[in-house]
């Protein structure tokens, strides 16, 4: 049985049925459910309320109940509310289109979708005004949405035109089928030449929109090579295996060679040993993090599907600057 089937009742998406794997006891409902149906926690905790999400072990009453030994979880999934998020004609560009999916390039400090607090500026008001079909999985803060990139991130980001498109991508996610590969510009220590880097990934207990290596999160891998360094400056390719919130961020954190700019996890502006190139650093909207390459399986035809983009121009000339060159592909 796969991860998600959809259960038929008519013409319409009426109910998602999931299927808990070995890794995922233990977790709690309402966060496996975010996870793997792209819904807000929020969101997901109201279906709980509203008697919407059931499992082979009865009905499912209480957000913070933990998964035991369900064979499968079923979602009913209201209709579509009215769109309350606004098309907006947003710097964004189409690199791959068809009928079932896109793949754009979100700028770096664009978020990936609305909340309920912020409903403007996002690639998803910026999907809407370009793209005719989304995918409603997401529900109307986040159709389309797949999988999602920080906001002070770049790069490649896949969206679901419908519902079966979605489904079977976000299977690839799960299933670690989806190749994906980034660029970073890290100061600290020197990673070495090539390392993997693994840990359970949990919420930091007192930072809430920190991530951090514990005992109690959930496993996380991600494999690294370092492709340029001019001390204490490095430029590396990662390629992580899982999806966790942050992961290359924290994992980079880690080594004690955090991402440029990314104070959050460890980088320090004093340590900037290059003050010239301060305008860019200063006037970049996010982080040296770009998701650089993709590759995937086409959801309808199964053909493979391997798309790579530059680095904003910010991030190639501060790359060219440190490292004397600018050969990105490697």
């Amino acid at each position: 049985m796969s991860l998600i089937d959809e259960i038929d009742n008519g013409d319409a998406l009426a109910e998602i049925r999931l299927v808990p794997k070995e890794e995922d006891i233990g977790i709690r409902v309402d966060r496996y459910l975010t996870e793997n149906l792209e819904y807000s926690r929020t969101r997901i905790q109201s279906l709980i309320e509203e008697g919407c999400v059931r499992s082979n072990l009865g009905p499912v009453l209480k957000s913070n109940a933990k998964i035991r030994d369900e064979a499968w979880i079923d979602v009913d999934l209201p209709p579509p509310l009215e769109a309350a998020v606004a098309p907006e004609d947003l710097p964004i560009e189409i690199v791959y289109e068809d009928r079932d999916l896109a793949v754009v390039i979100k700028p770096a400090g664009m978020p990936t979708h609305p909340t309920t607090r912020k409903t403007t500026g996002t690639l998803v008001n910026a999907l809407l005004y370009r793209l005719v079909d989304l995918s409603e999985i997401g529900g109307v803060l986040r159709p389309g949405i797949v999988h999602r990139l920080d906001r002070v991130t770049s790069g490649l980001l896949v969206v679901a035109k419908d519902q079966i498109a979605h489904r079977a991508l976000t299977e690839q996610f799960r299933n670690r089928e989806v190749e994906k590969t980034y660029r970073a510009i890290c100061l600290g220590a020197d990673p070495g030449a090539r390392g993997t880097l693994e840990g359970r990934i949990e919420r930091h207990p007192h930072k809430r929109q920190r991530m951090v290596l514990g005992e109690s999160g959930r496993d996380s891998l991600s494999e690294f090579e370092r492709v340029a360094s001019a001390h204490p400056l490095y430029g590396l390719l990662i390629k992580p295996k899982t999806g966790r919130t942050h992961q290359i961020r924290v994992h980079l954190e880690s080594l004690g060679c955090p991402v440029v700019s990314d104070t959050l996890y460890g980088y320090e502006p004093k340590r900037w040993p290059i003050p010239e190139l301060n305008p860019i650093l200063k006037d970049y909207p996010g982080i040296f993090l770009h998701a650089e390459e993709l590759e995937f399986s086409h959801p309808a035809t199964g053909k493979g599907i391997s798309l790579r983009t530059e680095p904003p121009q910010g991030f190639q000339k501060i790359w060219r600057d440190v490292f004397g060159k600018s050969d990105w592909f490697l």
